[in-house]
């Protein structure tokens, strides 16, 4: 695991969990280019009330969107980060978990 690209999400997260929601849908557009390969898959856990899989930009952004658009505040906690790979420095794969078993089993597989 590249511990450099682990403290990159982890830095990520934490500046867009201080942002107020305005902010952040007002910065998301350029963040996700700057951070995203695109043809990144972004797959929320599937146990998410309308959890889906989003390609591209696009679908990152819309991932954000429809989360966000639920919440008048918001925030979030990482509580771990597995690196499996990235590409040109861009993250081509998020992959969502809210079940650490189920993390655990699909890390797994990757070894």
């Amino acid at each position: 695991m590249s511990e450099e690209n682990v403290d990159f999400v982890k830095t990520m997260f934490a500046a867009g969990s201080g942002m107020d929601k305005q902010a952040l849908l007002a910065v998301l557009p350029e963040f996700i280019e700057q951070t995203c390969d695109p043809e990144i898959e972004w797959i929320e856990d599937p146990q998410r009330a309308h959890g889906r899989n989003y390609p591209g930009h696009e679908g990152v952004r819309e991932s954000w969107e429809q989360w966000l658009h639920h919440w008048e505040e918001w925030g979030f906690e990482l509580e771990r980060v597995v690196d499996c790979g990235f590409r040109d420095g861009n993250i081509l794969r998020y992959r969502e978990f809210n079940d650490e078993a189920d993390a655990r089993e699909a890390a797994s597989l990757l070894e």
